[in-house]
């Protein structure tokens, strides 16, 4: 009976545009708020996706606010129609305040039917009725990027030095984005994945603003690597990279590197590389640079009687064969496909 009388305490509402500013304000006094919860997303997602947003804000009883919780609901043949939180799910003063938000969100997906709602990370309520688990590696920085480079494998440091000497530059430049989104979308073909649409990309630059950073690799005036970080107060996230497969001076390691001073010149205290799929080549790749690892739980819960399909976890891992297919699809054929295929799985 107390839980129930402290979570009236709090109402519950769809968050409006006039909510936003605050929003934000409340995400910059939570150490555990990410920039995947920032409210610019609200606007990437209706400007450049098929799905459709939806966000929740908890007021306690003087009015300040005490939670917020933003999702979307993707109608996609190839997951089913769910409603997924943004990373890290809700972002609240307590637990009794997520519940509550989850519940607003619940209850909006048995008004949309959709078939399940997917809590990435952070509290879940009750018993999901299934987890993945992910892997995300943290790069610590309160003795900042020198105390970093002294945790750094011998080999690791090499490449490093390899790259600046045969002159590799890193800089800032939020205007190479269509260079650098040329590259991601090769480097994803190789892979066998789906590419996002490139106003994908050009939405996130609008509407995230300062915390929109993309850091590019150039030797000799190319662009060989490149790497967006979302930038919030003490935090840092590296959100989407890709390398030119050909360069052979080890110039992600330098951007890695890079990455890591500038966050730490700006006053962060982590660079939070991302969650990836436990043995997959990201999460190998970025072991070699985190401090520390962290289990990131992704939680299913069922609409009503609904079944939760397999979905894009199922391709993943070790080279799936619609992997290898879609790594041997014409270019041209895969840059159309690919954006159509995403615009209901934008973060899958």
């Amino acid at each position: 009976m107390q839980s129930r009388s402290r979570a009236e305490e709090y109402h519950v509402a769809d968050a409006t545009d006039v909510d936003l500013p605050s929003w934000d304000a409340f995400l910059q006094g939570r150490s555990e708020a990410v920039a995947h919860q920032l409210s610019g997303w609200r606007h990437v997602l209706a400007d450049a996706s098929g799905v459709r947003p939806a966000s929740w804000i908890a007021r306690d009883p003087h009015g300040a606010i005490a939670g917020v919780l933003a999702t979307y609901l993707s109608r996609s043949r190839f997951t089913g129609v769910h409603l997924a939180t943004m990373e890290g799910g809700a972002v609240a003063r307590n637990h009794i305040v997520s519940t509550v938000l989850f519940g607003a969100a619940m209850q909006r997906a048995r008004e949309w039917k959709a078939q399940y709602l997917l809590v990435r990370g952070g509290f879940a309520p009750g018993a999901p009725t299934r987890t993945m688990c992910l892997a995300r590696h943290v790069v610590d920085l309160d003795n900042g990027s020198a105390g970093v480079w002294r945790t750094l494998a011998n080999d690791r440091r090499r490449k490093v030095r390899l790259a600046e000497r045969a002159g590799v530059e890193i800089v800032r430049d939020d205007g190479a984005l269509k260079a650098w989104y040329a590259l991601y979308a090769r480097r994803m073909k190789e892979l066998g994945t789906p590419v996002e649409s490139r106003s994908f990309f050009d939405a996130m630059r609008r509407h995230l603003g300062d915390a929109f950073c993309l850091l590019a690799a150039r030797r000799e005036a190319r662009l060989v690597a490149g790497m967006i970080c979302l930038r919030m107060p003490g935090r840092w996230t590296y959100a989407y990279g890709a390398r030119d497969t050909r360069d052979r001076v080890h110039a992600n390691d330098l951007l890695f590197w890079r990455a890591i001073e500038t966050a730490a010149l700006a006053g962060a205290r982590l660079l939070d590389l991302g969650a990836s799929m436990a043995g997959s080549g990201a999460d190998t790749y970025k072991r070699r640079w985190g401090q520390r690892t962290e289990n990131v739980e992704y939680a299913f819960y069922p609409v009503g009687g609904s079944s939760i399909p397999r979905g894009v976890d199922t391709y993943r891992g070790q080279r799936s064969v619609p992997q290898r297919i879609w790594a041997r699809m014409p270019g041209i054929l895969a840059s159309h496909l690919g954006p159509r295929l995403r615009r209901q799985l934008p973060f899958a």
